[in-house]
C-alpha cells in the first residue's frame, strides 16, 4: 500500500495539489521482547514474549487503519530511535505497508546524557509531518490502541474544519489522539507524562493558548483503552 511517497519523502508543494487534506503521524516501534510493553509484560503470566506478540498484533492493526486513510491523508510513521529504520521498514514491508514514509523519532543530541522527553518527541514529529506534507492539520496517534479506526481518523480530520484542536480521550486519563491546526509549545512541554491528569491539563493549557484553542466538544471522539497493563 502507497501512500504517494517517493523514497518516505513526500515532494514539496501545496498538500491540496496531491488530494492530501492532513496528515497523521503515528509512533511505533519494531516488535522485540523486552522492548516493547514492558509494563504489560510485567503482569503475572505475561512475559516479553507475550507481550510482543500482543503489540505486534495490535501495532500492525492499527497501522492498517492508519494506511488505509491514504487518499486523504500523508501517512508518517516515526518509530523509536533504538530501531533501525530499515528493519522497520523491512516490518513494514512484510504487513504490505511499504509506502509509508519512515523516520525517527526525535533522538538525544550527540554527546548528551538526556533523551527527549515525549512532548519533545510528539512535537517535533508533528511539526516535520506538516513541513514534508504541506498540510495544515496534522494527527498523532500510536499503536497499542486496539479499538482504533480509520474512521475515527476521519472523524478527528473532519472536527479540525471548524476547530484548532481536537483529543481522543483514554481511559486512565490521557489522550489516544491529538489533532491540531496550530503548534502550540505550551502542549508538549513540562507535562507529567503517563499520569491521569494529562488530558485535563493538556485542556487547561490549550485554554490558556493566545489566543485559546478552539477546541473540539467533548464527545467529538469516543473514550478508547491504550493497552500499558493488564488492570482493566
Amino acid at each position: 500500500m502507497s501512500c504517494g511517497v517517493d523514497g518516505g519523502i513526500p515532494p514539496p508543494g501545496p498538500a491540496d495539489r496531491r488530494g492530501a487534506r492532513a496528515c497523521i503521524v503515528v509512533f511505533a516501534r519494531l516488535p522485540v521482547p523486552g522492548r516493547v510493553k514492558t509494563r504489560l509484560a510485567a503482569g503475572l503470566g505475561v512475559g516479553p514474549s507475550s507481550a510482543s506478540d500482543w503489540y505486534r498484533v495490535c501495532a500492525e492493526h492499527a497501522l492498517q487503519q492508519v494506511a488505509s486513510c491514504c487518499p486523504w491523508a500523508h501517512v508518517f510513521l516515526f518509530h523509536s530511535t533504538a530501531d533501525a529504520t530499515e528493519d522497520v521498514a523491512a516490518w513494514l514491508a512484510a504487513e504490505g505497508l511499504e509506502g509509508l514514509a519512515c523516520l525517527p523519532q526525535l533522538g538525544s543530541a550527540a554527546g548528551s546524557d538526556t533523551d527527549p522527553d515525549l512532548g519533545a518527541k510528539m512535537l517535533a514529529a508533528m511539526a516535520e509531518a506538516r513541513r514534508r506534507s504541506g498540510c495544515r492539520k496534522v494527527i498523532i496517534t500510536g499503536t497499542d490502541i486496539p479499538d482504533l479506526s480509520a474512521e475515527l481518523l476521519q472523524r478527528a480530520a473532519d472536527a479540525l474544519d471548524e476547530h484548532e484542536a481536537v483529543w481522543g480521550p483514554s481511559l486512565d486519563g490521557g489522550y489516544y489522539l491529538m489533532g491540531l491546526t496550530r503548534l502550540e509549545d505550551r502542549l508538549f512541554t513540562d507535562m507529567r507524562w503517563s499520569t491521569d491528569s494529562v488530558l485535563r491539563e493538556t485542556l487547561e493549557r490549550a485554554r490558556r493558548a493566545d489566543p485559546p484553542l478552539r477546541v473540539a466538544p467533548p464527545g467529538t471522539l469516543p473514550p478508547l483503552r491504550d493497552i500499558d497493563t493488564l488492570q482493566p
